[in-house]
C-alpha cells in the first residue's frame, strides 16, 4: 500500500497523538507517540500509517523522500525541509486550518475574514464531501 500511495500525484498527511503502553527505563508505563497518516489520491484510495515516538520533521521526510508530488497537509514546520528539497513535492496548505484561522479572526476583522471565508473553494463543497479522497478528486479536478 505505501507504494500506491507513493504513485498518487496527491498525498494527504497529518499527525496526531497516541497514548502508547510501553516500558522505558523507569519501567512500563504509558508514553505519547504519534501516528502518522498518509493517504492517496482518488487513483489510489490507500491510507497508510507510520508509527514515532516523536513529533520531528525527518518522519514526514523520511516517509515522502523519493515522492514528487503535491502533499496536502498543515502548517507543521516539520515538513519545510520537504518542501524545500530541489525536485521534492510541492506544498498544499490545508483549508481546512485556513478556513479555521479566519473564522477565528472575523470578529476583529469582519469584511476581510468574511470576503476571505466566501472565496475559499473548500468552504463551499467540504459539507457536501463525505471524504478525504473525493476531496482529492475535487482537487485534480480544479487544478487541471
Amino acid at each position: 500500500m505505501t507504494e500506491q500511495v507513493l504513485r498518487s500525484h496527491v498525498v494527504a498527511t497529518d499527525d496526531t497523538p497516541v497514548d502508547v503502553q510501553a516500558r522505558d527505563e523507569e519501567g512500563p508505563g504509558n508514553h505519547q507517540g504519534r501516528l502518522w497518516v498518509y493517504i492517496g489520491d482518488a487513483l489510489r484510495p490507500y491510507t497508510v500509517y507510520n508509527f514515532s515516538w516523536t513529533r520531528a520533521g525527518e518522519h514526514p521526510e523520511k516517509f515522502l523522500r523519493d515522492f514528487a508530488g503535491i502533499v496536502l497537509a498543515d502548517a507543521f514546520s516539520g515538513y519545510d525541509r520537504l518542501f524545500k528539497k530541489p525536485g521534492g513535492p510541492t506544498a498544499a496548505g490545508c483549508n481546512a486550518h485556513a478556513r479555521g484561522y479566519f473564522f477565528e479572526a472575523r470578529e476583529d476583522q469582519p469584511r476581510i475574514c468574511s470576503l476571505t471565508l466566501n472565496n475559499i473553494v473548500f468552504c463551499r463543497v467540504f459539507p457536501f464531501l463525505p471524504s478525504l479522497p473525493e476531496l482529492l478528486v475535487y482537487y485534480e479536478v480544479w487544478h487541471k
